[in-house]
């Protein structure tokens, strides 16, 4: 039988607590569990009781890498490329301001994705090479929206097909302001799938049906199994 258990209070009455506990019962156990929340404020506090398994639940990536925990200063101070995709609530960015960073730093901002929604603060961007993936959309609702269209440096298929002309933005700070583009997720499924095949991984899976006739949406209706044909 599957039960539910809702936890519900005003602040301080322990909610984060409880569903911490829940979090470690279920580890100490080996059960698999999924946290979720709907909220920008409960994410983050889920985020919170739920660090003390990132390294286990990392580790089915089996990546050759030292996950190390830190603190923003730090993260801006010495990294050369930083992406930010955070809950963080209309109103309540950006996540820093007047932190010093290399002259090279790069950041992918990609949490930007509503109206009244930043990650990073004003001078820095304006400060910075800002490419947005999608201008129009960018400036309603991602980092750019802080700023004028004259001020955006280059879109992102300027940059893609002048790849010479930017070369020197490698050598300063700059930002990708990414909102979302089906184009991306399509550049990017295509490399993923060139490499399974190179490399021999994975398993092709047909998962849509394409009509033979373009005029019978029914296609999908008759299959062909061995000699005999069932549906009509």
């Amino acid at each position: 039988m599957l039960r539910r258990v809702l936890v519900i209070g005003g602040p301080g009455t322990g909610k984060t607590t409880i569903v911490r506990a829940i979090c470690q019962i279920a580890d100490a156990h080996g059960w698999r569990s999924l946290r979720a929340a709907p909220t920008g404020r409960a994410a983050r506090r889920l985020s919170e009781a739920t660090m003390a398994n990132f390294k286990a639940r990392c580790s089915m990536l089996q990546l050759n890498v030292d996950i190390v925990e830190s603190n923003i200063e730090e993260i801006i101070a010495l990294s050369d490329i930083v992406c930010t995709a955070t809950s963080i609530e209309v109103g309540e960015g950006p996540l820093f301001s007047g932190l010093p960073s290399k002259p090279h730093l790069h950041i992918n901002a990609v949490g930007a994705d509503f109206p009244g929604k930043v990650e990073l603060p004003l001078d820095l961007i304006k400060s910075s090479f800002i490419c947005p993936d999608f201008r129009a959309q960018a400036l309603v609702e991602g980092e750019c929206q802080q700023l004028g269209e004259s001020d955006i440096s280059a879109d992102l298929e300027e940059v893609v097909r002048n790849p010479a002309k930017f070369k020197y933005v490698q050598n300063q700070r700059s930002v990708f302001d990414s909102t979302g583009w089906a184009l991306e997720d399509q550049v990017v499924m295509d490399l993923f799938m060139e490499h399974a095949f190179a490399l021999g991984l994975g398993q092709y899976i047909k998962i849509e049906t394409i009509s033979d006739d373009s005029k019978n949406p029914y296609h999908f209706m008759k299959r062909q199994v061995g000699a005999l044909t069932v549906g009509r």
